[in-house]
């Protein structure tokens, strides 16, 4: 009987754990393009929607991480983005769902920087998972008000919460828009 009760727990802890293996199987695509125009530059950069990670540097999410746990409503419009950081991460306020696609816009960036976007409790165990890694250009002073450089997300889950990270060195301007 013991052996029968061992047998039966080791299935069902192979079977929730395929389960949260599937979730995680889409595929994001990312993309990119550049618009040169006029554009409305803010002309001091803040945090602004974004908030820097906390004091320990661990990519495994705890509770009470500074992840966050707001959506953004996009009855509000883009979500727009500014930023400064040069030794530790940037996360955003806000958790973004309701999109297939998400347009990152940048008309500022000091320096090219990479922004990573992940997906909240959607792996193994409930954990957040890394689902694309965007490496932004930079944007020269002389190119500045006249360059906005949008990369694109698609492949997104609808239902799927995602958040993103800025990390160091970085400093930038910008939108984040549901396409």
């Amino acid at each position: 009987m013991k052996k029968i009760t061992k047998i039966l727990f080791v299935i069902a802890i192979m079977f929730i754990a395929s389960l949260t293996f599937s979730v995680s199987a889409q595929e994001i695509t990312v993309e990119s393009e550049e618009i040169w125009g006029e554009t409305a530059v803010p002309t001091v950069v803040e945090n602004k929607n974004v908030s820097f990670s906390p004091p320990f540097e661990s990519d495994i999410v705890l509770f009470g991480d500074s992840v966050p746990s707001n959506t953004w409503s996009w009855s509000n419009g883009d979500c727009i983005i500014s930023g400064r950081t040069a030794n530790t991460k940037l996360y955003s306020n806000y958790l973004f769902t309701n999109a297939t696609t998400l347009n990152f816009g940048f008309t500022k960036a000091e320096q090219s920087f990479t922004l990573e976007l992940w997906s909240k409790d959607t792996g193994l165990f409930w954990t957040d998972q890394k689902v694309a890694t965007i490496n932004i250009e930079r944007i020269t002073a002389q190119q500045e008000g006249n360059l906005t450089r949008i990369y694109y997300a698609s492949g997104l889950n609808s239902s799927t919460k995602y958040y993103f990270k800025i990390l160091p060195e970085a400093t930038f301007s910008g939108y984040v828009r549901r396409v």
